[in-house]
């Protein structure tokens, strides 16, 4: 939107404003290029708005319906107008149906701002409620909005400055969610905004974040590579602290020298547990073994991740999927607020591949972290073997496996040990 867009709907709305007494007493300050301006309101029929595809607030949510549809909607084509309306609508149904309420009680509490020719930078969200409502209606009021209205047109940094400022500046908002905030910043990022630009346009962001931000995007739209799942960004939803947990991951094995394969592997092996519902304490979890130097137990990741074999919901191994390590942040930490609400757990049942692997990591984690409580790890290992029912039918067939002779052998060389030891 570096110049006026739509000439004709912005002679519209000239004439409008000229032949009608649409003017508020209301006025909206705003910042552009670091200077306050104040924009006059008018309420002006919705015919002339359109709604922003550009929106921060429902990025991801719009890139899926783009792929569902096959292309991009056009705010102009009543039927994709439609569309966009239902999904800001859908965002959060429980909001909807309490702003709705509050509309019809005091009416539009706070102006939108527009583009000089009639596109919503600020208001989007009011805009499908104000049409709706006239749908449900058919109340004269809202056939209109008010709208502060700019006076220029402006280029692609300054809108994107306005928008950010305006929609991830104020507490108040409704917030865009992780991801989509991710993506506006992306957005920045693309428009030529340095990080310190972009950290000062965004409400609670730091310079420093901005990089591990946009790290933290592009590790997400690896994982939903992963998983076929190209700009499905809702596959990720609440997802966020797993993939704060995976770049810390990576970050460290990145410091501790580990090569390309074995990250990789790492990462595979991560994007599969978190896809078979493991919550980011447990992601957490690698990272300490990596901590604690324990090479047996890490080395079960990364067979995990060597062994994960294309499959009907991945896209084929092949090298872009080698290639995929993304750039890992420099700074040990990343601020923000994690969520530590658990998901809900599998179903028990045969553990998968990657997770036989994770539960082995475990297993050798637990026996680090209590390794000078000899008690604890001896009950622990008299529960494991007491749950083997020795009688039962598969324990015929799981005995005869090399494997198991071999492990079974080993107990026994540790509790003659331990009887020695004990014997004096």
């Amino acid at each position: 939107m570096s110049t006026v867009e739509n000439i004709d709907n912005k002679k519209r709305i000239d004439k409008y404003i000229e032949e009608h007494d649409c003017q508020q007493k209301d006025y909206e300050p705003v910042f552009v290029r670091g200077k306050k301006k104040i924009l006059t309101v008018y309420s002006l029929p919705t015919e002339f708005l359109y709604y922003n595809i550009n929106n921060g607030r429902f990025a991801a949510e719009y890139r899926e319906i783009v792929r569902q549809e096959g292309g991009l909607l056009d705010p102009h084509d009543p039927k994709d107008a439609k569309k966009i309306q239902n999904l800001l609508l859908s965002l959060d149904p429980a909001q909807t149906k309490l702003d709705k309420n509050d509309f019809l009680e005091v009416e539009q509490r706070q102006a939108g701002i527009i583009t000089v020719d009639g596109y919503v930078i600020d208001g989007n969200r009011r805009l499908s409620l104000i049409t709706s409502l006239f749908e449900e209606t058919q109340e004269e009021r809202w056939k209109y909005m008010n709208v502060a209205r700019l006076t220029e047109p402006l280029e692609k940094e300054d809108l994107w400055r306005l928008e950010g400022g305006i929609q991830l500046g104020k507490e108040q908002q409704q917030k865009y969610g992780p991801i989509n905030t991710m993506l506006k910043i992306k957005e920045g990022k693309d428009a030529g905004l340095s990080n310190k630009q972009t950290a000062n346009a965004l409400y609670g962001v730091k310079e420093k974040e901005v990089e591990q931000i946009l790290d933290r995007l592009r590790l997400i739209e690896n994982y939903l590579l992963f998983n076929n799942k190209e700009q499905q960004y809702s596959i990720a939803n609440g997802k966020d602290s797993h993939f704060v947990e995976l770049q810390h991951i990576l970050t460290n094995t990145k410091q501790r020298g580990y090569d390309h394969d074995k990250i990789t592997d790492i990462k595979h092996a991560a994007f599969q547990l978190i896809s078979e519902g493991k919550t980011h304490q447990e992601i957490r979890k690698i990272n300490q073994a990596i901590d604690a130097e324990l090479i047996s137990a890490v080395d079960e990741i990364i067979d995990a991740g060597g062994k994960i074999e294309p499959s009907q919901d991945m896209p084929e191994k092949k090298s872009g999927l080698q290639n995929y390590v993304d750039k890992v942040v420099d700074d040990d930490t990343v601020d923000g607020e994690e969520n530590d609400e658990r998901e809900e757990e599998e179903d028990d049942g045969e553990l998968t591949e990657t997770d036989t692997h994770f539960q082995n990591l475990l297993d050798e984690l637990n026996v680090h972290k209590n390794k000078n409580h000899i008690s604890l790890l001896l009950k622990s290992a008299e529960r494991n073997l007491k749950g083997i029912d020795v009688e039962g039918n598969e324990f015929g067939e799981e005995i005869k496996k090399p494997e198991t002779k071999s492990i079974i052998q080993k107990i026994s060389h540790h509790l003659q040990k331990l009887q020695k030891k004990i014997d004096g």
